[in-house]
């Protein structure tokens, strides 16, 4: 057994090493998986979730002090509620994954995703409500997206006569339509290698339960009520707010059925009597969806069809 002070100084070097994360920046997608490592090791919910909340203000004293004197600014203060969304949304999920230990993992990502949701939800309706705020972060960026492209701000045209506010306008819908999934699978990552971490070393538990993860055979009926309000989107006009909406919902129920059709596949190659390791499918199939852009299209649409067929077919015995 890990010592009480040997479990209480490692939740500091936990905490130090997220902070080190998020002041890097490009790690900061990685804030909160050393605690989460911590947990599933330690089990000490009290301790990881009061470093969860000195993290979360170490994170509002870092964006919000260098900003102190300038929130006045509707451009800064919006910028800075763009900017802090990631990092409280991997929270806030945080902490509801370590709150709901003990309940199936399906139920615990569920519920930490919901974090994600109503985050979007204040963010969008913020945005929506304070028109002068959204204006002004839509002019900022579109200048640093000028100064980016070396673009004349009187220029009307861009490549394919496409000017930077009709590009900036297209990114945002996109960004905002796959927000949800984006930010569940991104926690998701965080809150998986948590766990897969120490199994890696030669525990073959992890694997074996990650082998047989299956959704409920009632997702089948929400991935299919997502599918056909999706499609009769292209005909019927839902509005920006529905249709952002229903491009979430429907991505994030796809997003489950990948990760059922990656454990099915863990399955096969362990049925043949391949130690495969969990890490290693998901690391492969991760890394094949980020760098190989076009053929990345079998994956993103095949992984959710596969796993959604485990109702009608007998995959796993």
């Amino acid at each position: 057994m890990v010592s009480i002070e040997k479990r209480t100084n490692l939740v500091y070097v936990a905490t130090t090493i997220s902070a080190i994360l998020y002041v890097l920046g490009f790690t900061s997608f990685l804030l909160v998986l050393p605690l989460l490592f911590y947990y599933s090791r330690s089990r000490e919910r009290v301790k990881t979730l009061l470093a969860l909340t000195v993290l979360l203000i170490f994170v509002l004293i870092m964006e919000i002090f260098p900003l102190f004197g300038e929130l006045s600014d509707k451009g800064n203060l919006g910028m800075l509620s763009i900017g802090l969304f990631l990092p409280i949304v991997l929270i806030g999920s945080s902490m509801v994954w370590v709150l709901l230990d003990g309940y199936r993992l399906l139920v615990r990502f569920v519920a930490s995703s919901a974090v994600v949701a109503v985050v979007m939800a204040i963010l969008g309706y913020w945005f929506k409500v304070d028109t002068e705020m959204a204006l002004a972060v839509d002019n900022a960026i579109v200048d640093i997206m000028n100064i980016v492209l070396n673009q004349n701000p009187e220029q009307t045209s861009l490549v394919l006569g496409v000017t930077s506010q009709e590009l900036f306008s297209t990114i945002r819908t996109v960004i905002f339509a796959m927000l949800l999934p984006l930010g569940a699978g991104c926690f998701g990552f965080n809150a998986f290698f948590s766990l897969a971490t120490p199994k890696y070393i030669g525990d073959e538990e992890f694997d074996e339960r990650v082998k047989n993860w299956k959704l409920p055979e009632s997702f089948m009926w929400a991935f299919l009520f997502s599918l056909i309000l999706l499609l009769l989107g292209v005909v019927v006009d839902y509005g920006l707010s529905i249709s952002v909406i229903v491009i979430n919902l429907a991505l994030y129920i796809a997003l489950l059925f990948s990760v059922q059709a990656l454990a099915i596949i863990l399955y096969k190659r362990r049925a043949k009597g391949n130690h495969t390791k969990a890490v290693r499918v998901f690391s492969l199939a991760l890394f094949f969806i980020i760098l190989f852009q076009g053929l990345n299209i079998v994956a993103v649409i095949g992984l959710p069809i596969f796993g959604v067929t485990e109702t009608w077919f007998t995959y796993r015995k």
